[in-house]
């Protein structure tokens, strides 16, 4: 097949692409929707000491998981056929090359589109990162209560994201003295 083949043949297919593309971003903003959710219940029982929420939301969080494997899978999948559509390799095949094959203009509910899962993905991580800052500080400032209480000057142990053994590596927060 030419070049020219090619180019003819995926405009006849820039419909469908689109199509495609929307779908899948429609999964993804769906997905990162629930686990915001999910995040900010996890704040909130964090703060509450609600331990029957945090269970809930820690079994939810299993589900998202599975459920974002899925869709890691059908990402990769979209970007094989993209990569087709597009006459370069799955790992080039994003979806800015999609919108710069087919124009801004054509693509523009495609950019939007883009840009709210975007912004959703970073919403998700700052109050994923808020959460972490919220349990570290919890678990710090206990840690210090505890060595106050009991006269220690060893640094207690903590678990890296691995699950190893880990020294802290900074200090608290909070500084208590009895």
């Amino acid at each position: 097949m030419t070049r020219d083949e090619t180019r003819s043949s995926s405009l006849e297919d820039t419909d469908g692409i689109l199509e495609k593309c929307l779908a899948h971003l429609d999964g993804e903003e769906t997905h990162l929707q629930t686990i915001l959710d999910c995040l900010r219940e996890v704040r909130a029982g964090l703060i509450s000491t609600d331990h029957q929420g945090l269970a809930k939301s820690l079994q939810e969080q299993e589900t998202l998981s599975e459920k974002g494997h899925e869709l890691a899978t059908r990402r990769e999948d979209l970007r094989g056929e993209l990569a087709k559509y597009l006459g370069n390799s799955p790992r080039v095949a994003t979806l800015g090359a999609v919108i710069d094959h087919i124009g801004a203009k054509k693509a523009a509910g495609l950019l939007t589109r883009r840009n709210r899962v975007r912004s959703l993905a970073l919403e998700v991580n700052e109050i994923n990162r808020d959460n972490a800052v919220l349990v570290n500080y919890s678990l710090a400032f206990v840690r210090e209560v505890l060595r106050g209480i009991t006269g220690s000057t060893e640094q207690g142990k903590r678990y890296s994201p691995a699950g190893a053994y880990q020294g802290a590596g900074c200090g608290v927060i909070v500084s208590v003295q009895g």
